[in-house]
């Protein structure tokens, strides 16, 4: 038996393909604006899977990116004021062997004894260096003054108020970068405690 289409069964089929012809232009169209391929989870499973993947792991990346940026200049400053702070060490050296010569005046030792005090200022603006608003050498604790001065029995010494922890930035997955170091690591290492002569002859402590 022939079976032939109504003229309403051919118009609901004809009506249904231009239906979907626009439903599939306006999706194209609109991905054309968007640049995107997957407008929603529905139109490919995997694909939004694969996308949601990325953006996890852009926003991973962009997370160490910022805290490399972070730790630069950080780290740079730390840097060159470490060289400024050696410069000064070596001035240091070099003022103390030139007030060893006995042939120098009284005026000379004072004016040396002067130079030396520069020197000290200096080095204690070195340890006490800032990153923006940070310390560089206080370890984690970033906005104390790490390095300050008291009075101990009526003696002014340089009390170290930071910690000895590493500061550190996650650079990437798992991998971290130090971009400081504790104060008490540079500049305290030492403490003097006294003054000796051994194997000398006529050496001896003076009175100021």
């Amino acid at each position: 038996m022939t079976l032939r289409p109504t003229q309403q069964s051919i118009y609901a089929l004809v009506r249904s393909g231009l239906d979907l012809n626009m439903t599939r232009l306006a999706r194209a169209q609109q991905q054309l604006a968007t640049g995107k391929r997957i407008l929603a989870p529905s139109d490919d499973a995997n694909g939004a899977a694969r996308v949601m993947s990325f953006q996890r792991q852009s926003a991973s990346v962009a997370s160490w990116i910022s805290a490399i940026d972070t730790g630069r200049p950080q780290l740079s400053t730390a840097s060159s004021r470490l060289q400024e702070g050696s410069t000064l060490l070596v001035d240091a050296r070099a003022s103390i062997i030139q007030g060893m010569n006995g042939a120098l005046s009284s005026g000379d030792r004072e004016a040396i004894a002067t130079q030396l005090e520069s020197i000290y200022d200096s080095l204690l603006d070195v340890a006490n260096s800032r990153s923006g608003e940070r310390y560089v050498f206080g370890g984690t604790s970033t906005d104390t003054q790490p390095f300050v001065e008291v009075n101990q029995g009526g003696r002014v010494v340089v009390e170290y108020r930071g910690d000895s922890t590493t500061q550190e930035v996650l650079v990437g997955r798992d991998v971290r970068l130090e971009v400081g170091v504790p104060g008490d690591a540079v500049f305290g290492e030492s403490s003097y405690s006294g003054l000796w002569f051994s194997g000398l002859t006529g050496v001896q402590a003076g009175t100021s």
